[in-house]
């Protein structure tokens, strides 16, 4: 079988240059697809008609489980068993999370999944020569799918042609259905493929992997292999469904008369050709234009008989169609028989098809661990240069952790509490004490703490490499230095376990894009934004309510601001239970912090919350700053020039005053009536002083800490892994437990 690659700077169609001049065969082939010689519309395309795998090449294949038809084998399959036996390494991806969007209960996905190695492995993919593995067993796949999201912009997914008609057909749209496309994008290349075996109709699906793979090449570093698209040079990608010939032959078509599956049986198949749409009372010949129905018959019998046009119309030109039928049934059966036989005897060895599964996923697992450590590299999740961490001692409790003084009982019935924390700056004052004071009074008062350093949502926004390596340290240092104890609370790097982009990817399947359109946290964001948001910015919701589940939460500490985001993480666990079994996922509830955090404003504009997105350095007092700098930061504080005593601060200024007042109560703990008080005659620039003392006070016993601590960034490293081991344990149990209830574990 000839077959043609496409390579990027050659995959160009355009379909609106097609012209069909007369009827007969030669029309047809434009009409279709057919490349017999090159039509014109395709004349610019480098044909590589003998194509040769002399050279060391990699195909990658995607294919969804369930039943195939014989469109599926002579589109690719068959392809992927010639690229196979003349030496190309070949992985076949069954996209068990792609087929969530058809979803109806665990014992039907798994046997569709094990109806799809038995078909592939009769049709002759050799697991000692191919890679056969489920996708949802290699965790790179999801991971890599969030990065190239925050590449793309929200709109990407609708430039691919296919993919928007699929949409436009749909009533209500999930996340998983709109960056499915992205998915793809991220599965085929993890495994750096030269080629994939496609049908003609998915050459746009290959032209959006090479520009998502070069578009992150030119901004990273090259990390992906592009692949070409290796499309069958004749009709064999174009079979046409019985029913509509005018139309491709698909799974996805609800009429089962539409398509003649690899495994039917002969009564079966022989009943489907004969109420297959044609001219009955018409003579056998070929004209895809005007009888496109017994021209795709014809096509069938061309295809797995092995004759030739000549002898085809010559033996069955006297015949009606409805005769030819039988003839085309007669030599589908002959063909499909070693097939099935060869199938069931797979399938009565499920055993044998765990192994296939397990062997091809371990060899997966390795190929894409590699490409995502360099992607992980490049962008700054990992440094391996300062990535040699000290083996995890023995005796660290790397299990469900008992604290000291709690009995197991006791353990089970104290609160569950997840938060995170992006590193995109240094903590400052409002950070610290209306977050991370708590969170270390929450872990002192004996409660199970989970923090995360999420440095995934930090990339949905750009980031330069390096600030997110140094970033992610600092932040580290300074959860410590503030109070928060690894051997108490566990602190890990949010990247580090994959089970977060896991359930993020099984999540979209029941979270609509019309809902997270909605959050006001979005909407906020597009205001300041002066470029299309990234697809990861609008779908990061999703991954924050990943985040939160994964860890049977109880309680989300978040400010009065943040409840929208237990809301929706709430509405998605119940909508995930309610598809896929009672009580898989916990709903948390929301802890309401102190509200220090709102009332420690922006030094210069006192009418804000201070923030670490400020521009303006002045305008924050960082846990990191010197006590000189915070005095500094302090003395210059916005008061609109006003210098008289606190008693008398005129209406302009007491915004400003106030802050200052705030301030000084958390640092001093002292309550602002007698702060008030005690403080109404001094002048603003005393106050300013005195409050400045007080907090540089505070702070330096935090600061000395963490300076130390960033001296030593191999020992930070080592905690966030020790952290990530321990997070990583329970993320797989809740994974685990998900599988189970959506059936992608077989063994």
């Amino acid at each position: 079988m000839k077959a043609f690659l496409i390579s990027k700077s050659r995959f160009m169609l355009n379909h609106s240059s097609l012209k069909f001049q007369g009827g007969g065969f030669h029309s047809l082939q434009f009409a279709i697809g057919i490349n017999c010689s090159s039509p014109p519309f395709m004349s610019h395309i480098k044909f590589n008609s003998n194509y040769s795998s002399s050279k060391k090449t990699v195909a990658f294949f995607p294919i969804k489980p369930g039943m195939l038809h014989v469109g599926n084998y002579f589109g690719a399959l068959q392809k992927c068993v010639q690229l196979q036996d003349e030496g190309t390494k070949v992985f076949l991806c069954i996209t068990d999370i792609h087929a969530l969007e058809n979803f109806e209960n665990e014992m039907n996905l798994k046997k569709s999944i094990m109806l799809t190695v038995a078909t592939v492995l009769a049709v002759g993919i050799d697991p000692s020569k191919s890679v056969i593995f489920q996708q949802s067993k290699i965790p790179a796949h999801s991971q890599l799918d969030w990065i190239l999201q925050c590449l793309v912009n929200e709109k990407e997914p609708r430039k691919l042609p296919c993919h928007a008609l699929k949409l436009s057909r749909c009533k209500d749209i999930t996340l998983g259905q709109y960056v499915s496309p992205v998915l793809s994008c991220a599965n085929a290349l993890l495994y750096r493929a030269n080629i994939m075996p496609i049908g003609s109709d998915t050459l746009n699906m290959v032209q959006m992997i090479q520009n998502i793979g070069q578009n992150f090449n030119e901004k990273h570093g090259e990390c992906f292999t592009l692949p070409e698209a290796c499309v069958d040079e004749g009709y064999s990608s174009c079979i046409r469904s019985l029913r509509q010939p005018v139309e491709k032959m698909s799974r996805s078509n609800s009429d089962a008369l539409s398509r003649i599956n690899l495994l039917d049986d002969a009564e079966t198949v022989t009943a489907k050709l004969k109420k297959a749409v044609t001219d009955c009372t018409s003579a056998v010949y070929f004209d895809y234009i005007n009888r496109p129905g017994v021209s795709n018959l014809m096509v069938l019998h061309n295809l797995v008989s092995g004759k030739g046009w000549d002898t085809i119309e010559m033996e069955n030109r006297a015949l009606e169609s409805a005769q030819y039928k039988f003839i085309v049934a007669d030599s589908l059966n002959l063909f499909l028989s070693p097939i099935r036989d060869r199938a069931e005897t797979y399938l009565a060895d499920e055993n044998n098809l765990c192994s296939v599964l397990k062997s091809g996923m371990s060899e997966a697992n390795t190929v894409a661990q590699e490409t995502l450590n360099d992607v992980y590299e490049t962008i700054g999740f990992s440094d391996r240069k300062n990535n040699s961490v000290t083996p995890i001692p023995s005796n660290f409790n790397l299990s469900f952790k008992v604290l000291p003084g709690n009995s197991p009982l006791k353990y089970k019935n104290c609160k569950h509490i997840f938060s995170g924390i992006q590193p995109t700056g240094v903590l400052h004052l409002g950070n610290y004490f209306g977050a991370v004071k708590q969170w270390v009074s929450l872990q002192n008062a004996g409660h199970d703490v989970v923090l995360s350093i999420v440095d995934q949502h930090a990339i949905t926004v750009s980031q330069k490499r390096c600030d997110l390596l140094h970033n992610t340290l600092t932040m580290a240092a300074s959860l410590i230095a503030c109070g928060i104890d690894p051997e108490k609370s566990i602190l890990f790097q949010q990247s580090h376990v994959p089970e977060h982009s896991e359930l993020n990817v099984l999540l979209r399947s029941v979270a609509h894009t019309a809902l997270l359109a909605r959050q006001a946290h979005y909407k906020d964001k597009l205001k300041t934004l002066k470029h299309v948001p990234s697809l990861g910015l609008f779908s990061y919701p999703v991954l924050q309510a990943a985040d939160i589940l994964l860890y049977e939460t109880t309680h989300v500490p978040v400010g009065d601001d943040q409840k929208q985001h237990i809301q929706l993480a709430r509405q998605i666990a119940r909508q995930f239970n309610a598809k896929y079994g009672k009580d898989i996922l916990r709903l948390p509830q929301a802890i309401i912090l102190d509200d220090s955090l709102a009332r420690v404003k922006s030094l210069c504009q006192p009418n804000k919350k201070m923030s670490k997105s400020d521009v303006n350095p002045n305008s924050r007092i960082e846990i990191l700053d010197s006590p000189d700098l915070i005095r500094h930061k302090v003395n210059s504080a916005y008061t609109a020039e006003y210098y008289g005593n606190i008693a008398c601060t005129p209406e302009d200024s007491q915004a400003a005053v106030a802050n200052l007042m705030s301030i000084h109560s958390v640092v001093s703990g002292i309550d602002l009536e007698s702060l008030n008080k005690k403080y109404a005659n001094e002048s603003i620039d005393e106050y300013k002083n005195i409050v400045g003392n007080a907090v540089a006070e505070h702070m330096a016993p935090i600061k000395e800490k963490a300076d130390l601590l960033l001296k030593e960034p191999e020992g930070l490293l080592q905690i966030l892994e020790w952290g990530a081991k321990k997070a990583q344990i329970r993320a797989q149990n809740t994974i685990g437990k998900i599988h189970q209830k959506l059936g992608f574990s077989l063994w």
